[in-house]
């Protein structure tokens, strides 16, 4: 009889538990890795950053590392302000190698695709290739996720304003009349089976005689954050969405961000939603409850540089 109320005490468990409720993550026999929480994300990013032969470790200031060290790693503007509420918050932000397997495989796709499109040249919608031949996002385990043009149209999110200044400042190029008429005219128009970005992003890939970069910043003027009607300005960067949120490739949740700066061609990740982190007394990984770190923390930046 043991067996079977065993059986039928899963049975009613299973029953409770909500629709929602996911297998755990990563996946039997994965090939890469999947994050099911925040801390787990960052802590296999920090595993995974280049050391530039010393060690620091997360949250440490600007002024406690060694010129050596410093001149490798790209800075945060910000310094000391309200909006970030720290006392020293040079943000440094770690570089991860794109290739590395502590990357899910969706993000190392994505990634290695943003960091092959050369922002001088009009060639405008990134692609890439893996090991296995593959030219599609591909998740974990191998199942296929979608092509990079369809993940352009539905994850291109909004532009990054860099508000808190957690990356360093980008010096942006003019929108050319011609393209930035093209965009407009393209996300104006009315075609509820395709969204404005997905129109906007194929016009530009037909519109010609103009950089990447100059297109990409005529599309991330128009491209404004939920509830901005600001079109004239973009700091640089571009904001991406995961492709496959169902999959659990960027975890925790919809909260992974990719950041495109489109005028040096650089690609940052945030797993968490551009929330700083810090080290608790135990040494685990502790979450900001919004965007600022909090005065009593020597904090690290949300973003991670990937390199290759």
């Amino acid at each position: 009889m043991r067996p079977l109320l065993t059986v039928l005490l899963l049975l009613a468990l299973g029953a409770v538990l909500p629709a929602s409720a996911q297998p755990p993550c990563p996946p039997p026999n994965a090939a890469w890795v999947c994050w099911d929480m925040q801390p787990s994300a960052v802590q296999s990013l920090w595993n995974a950053r280049k050391l530039y032969g010393a060690t620091w470790a997360p949250g440490a200031t600007y002024a406690n590392l060694a010129p050596a060290i410093r001149d490798r790693i790209a800075l945060g503007a910000g310094r000391g302000t309200n909006l970030q509420a720290t006392p020293d918050s040079v943000y440094l932000i770690p570089q991860v190698d794109v290739g590395t397997a502590n990357l899910p495989r969706a993000l190392h796709q994505v990634a290695s695709a943003l960091l092959r499109l050369d922002t001088g040249n009009a060639k405008f919608y990134p692609s890439y290739t893996d090991s296995a031949g593959k030219s599609r996002i591909v998740n974990s385990v191998g199942g296929e996720i979608g092509t990079y043009i369809a993940f352009l149209g539905a994850g291109t999110r909004s532009r990054h304003d860099n508000a808190l200044r957690y990356l360093p400042t980008v010096v942006v190029p003019a929108c050319p009349a011609a393209v930035g008429a093209a965009v407009t005219t393209a996300w104006s128009r009315v075609d509820p089976a395709t969204s404005a970005k997905a129109r906007a992003l194929d016009a530009l890939n037909q519109q010609s005689g103009n950089t990447n970069r100059a297109k990409w910043h005529c599309l991330a003027m128009r491209a404004a954050p939920p509830g901005v009607t600001d079109f004239t300005t973009a700091s640089g960067y571009m904001e991406f969405d995961h492709p496959d949120g169902a999959d659990r490739e960027y975890r925790e949740s919809n909260e992974g961000r990719i950041v495109y700066d489109y005028v040096n061609g650089r690609v940052y990740y945030t797993p968490t939603h551009y929330r700083p982190t810090w080290r608790d007394a135990t040494g685990a990984v502790q979450l900001s409850p919004d965007n600022r770190c909090p005065l009593t923390r020597t904090c690290a930046s949300p973003f991670f540089e990937l390199v290759r």
